[in-house]
């Protein structure tokens, strides 16, 4: 099988990054079939096993090289199968003993212990050929097992799913399947989602179990349901990029942090001095609120605009 050399650190020449879930809190308009599959949402490390990755590197959802040495050891028979069959598995690498601060110090880190209980929860995974036609090669062979000879993107989730965990079932307990439980109403998969939270989960995912995959970009069949509280926060400075704007804010504890997720329009109402809502979560905060982003302007707005 053609193989891809690689540099440590950089991303593979033209692949796609995985499947991505909608971005926010899912509400039940967002979702238009039922049933769907519901899977507790982890709190971890997206990671990418590519067939023939010269030298072996589990990879992030960028493609870029997670640097911890000791994945290579960890995930060897992954890799092997990766290699064996050509495919790509997309998984997250989760310990549901750590918080994530401590797991991703870790993962960042070449030579760090890895966590307790960490392993690669297999989402996914598709033959390289089909993850966006940039490896041309022959068909690998195939593991000895009754399994479909492709798995490609127009595969309905349930039928990769079913392939997937054929195919990781006989390896190593570091390498595990994220178990999928249908519902059938939104009712249900609040349900579900209370008790993921009662369980020590950030929220969790809902799947069209007939979804396809979509390479790089945020997939209409994934939904996210997870805890999202809001703050109010003054305005310390606003910094604008050639790709973004973000704004410099202190919260009314005297805590400060960077937030981005506006506008044109909301951007050019910012104003130094004056508030605004932010919304974000807590589930795995230390000492700032995870993923924040701009909710709303508050009323009153003072200060000197630049």
């Amino acid at each position: 099988m053609d193989r891809l050399t690689i540099t440590i650190g950089c991303p593979p020449p033209t692949l796609r990054g995985p499947c991505l879930a909608a971005s926010g809190q899912a509400v039940a308009t967002d979702v238009s079939t039922w049933p769907q599959w519901a899977s507790v949402k982890l709190d971890g490390i997206r990671c990418l096993i590519l067939p023939g990755d010269v030298p072996r590197r589990p990879r992030s959802r960028t493609l870029a090289t997670l640097p911890n040495r000791g994945l290579v050891d960890l995930l060897a028979d992954l890799h092997d199968l990766a290699d064996r069959t050509g495919r790509v598995f997309d998984g997250e690498l989760y310990s549901h003993r750590v918080a994530f601060d401590d797991l991703r110090a870790a993962i960042m880190s070449e030579d760090a212990p890895l966590p307790d209980g960490l392993a690669f929860f297999t989402i996914d995974c598709l033959p390289l050929a089909e993850w966006n036609g940039f490896f041309q090669g022959e068909t690998p062979r195939e593991t000895p097992r009754e399994i479909p000879r492709e798995i490609p993107r127009e595969t309905p989730f349930r039928d990769r799913y079913r392939a997937t965990g054929l195919l990781v079932s006989d390896l190593s307990s570091a390498v595990r399947m994220i178990e999928q439980r249908p519902v059938a109403t939104w009712a249900q998969a609040q349900t579900f989602y209370q008790g993921a939270l009662a369980g020590g989960y950030e929220g969790a995912i809902l799947r069209d179990p007939a979804g396809l995959y979509v390479h790089g970009r945020v997939s209409g069949d994934l939904h996210k349901l997870k805890e999202i509280h809001t703050w109010d926060a003054q305005v310390l400075a606003i910094v604008q990029n050639a790709k973004n704007i973000t704004a410099r804010v202190r919260l009314e504890d005297g805590r400060e942090l960077s937030v981005g997720g506006f506008s044109r329009a909301t951007a050019e109402a910012l104003v130094v001095g004056g508030w605004i809502e932010i919304a974000g979560t807590t589930y795995g905060a230390r000492k700032l609120p995870r993923f924040p982003r701009f909710a709303r302007h508050r009323a009153a707005v003072t200060g000197s605009k630049i």
